[in-house]
């Protein structure tokens, strides 16, 4: 799926060489991983694109990124626009909108 190649600058073999040999990682895990969720959702393309980086991206990577930087200048970080009840609000406009 074209949405995975925009999450790298790098390709699979770029990607794999980056990995000692001891610490092998297979790139097409995290392939199938990011696909499986993709495919779990409805929806058009980007509601299926919005449900994984919601499930994935946001809180394994970014949310966490924030939380430390946060902490490490002894500030509490906020996300308000990701309260639950906001998103599925917004998810139900934008689909009486469709």
């Amino acid at each position: 799926m074209p949405v995975f190649a925009l999450g790298s600058y790098f390709s699979p073999r770029q990607r794999a060489a980056l990995w000692k040999p001891e610490f092998h990682f297979n790139t097409e895990n995290a392939q199938s991983l990011l696909a499986k969720q993709f495919d779990s959702a409805e929806g058009s393309y980007l509601d299926k694109t919005l449900y994984t980086d919601l499930h994935t991206y946001l809180p394994g990577d970014l949310l966490v990124k924030a939380d430390r930087m946060t902490m490490a200048a002894s500030l509490e970080g906020r996300s308000p626009f990701l309260d639950h009840e906001l998103v599925e609000w917004s998810a139900r406009c934008r689909t009486i909108s469709s």
